[in-house]
């Protein structure tokens, strides 16, 4: 299992080039997590573009497994968020990933030193 990144799911959405990279990770439905944070920054993105494209994707996410931000998830987000000099929203997906032992796979450079996390470039 793996956590897909917001920077990830839109390169599979767009097509971008890195998107066969992280589409390997989605070959097996449901084989990732899926923050609500992640929700809201690809809906956010892809929204702007075509609101169908964005539900599509949306839809697609969802077949993952979704995880809510909690109290003691924001928590751990915190101490993460000091730890690392991360921004509210890496360090709520990282706690995420990191809540449910699984690999958070990004394109975020932020990322790159960070334990448990798999960066491409």
């Amino acid at each position: 299992m793996v956590l897909l990144d917001s920077s990830a799911w839109l390169e599979v959405f767009y097509q971008a080039p890195l998107y066969k990279k992280f589409l390997k990770y989605l070959r097996q439905e449901g084989a990732w997590v899926v923050s609500t944070i992640n929700l809201f920054e690809v809906y956010r993105k892809l929204a702007k573009k075509s609101e169908d494209l964005a539900l599509e994707a949306v839809a697609k996410m969802r077949t993952g497994k979704l995880i809510e931000v909690t109290e003691g998830l924001s928590i751990e987000a915190g101490d993460l968020s000091i730890q690392y000099q991360l921004g509210m929203a890496d360090s709520l997906i990282l706690a995420t990933a990191y809540q449910e032992e699984v690999t958070l796979v990004t394109k975020d450079y932020d990322f790159h030193k960070i334990p448990g996390c798999k960066v491409y470039r």
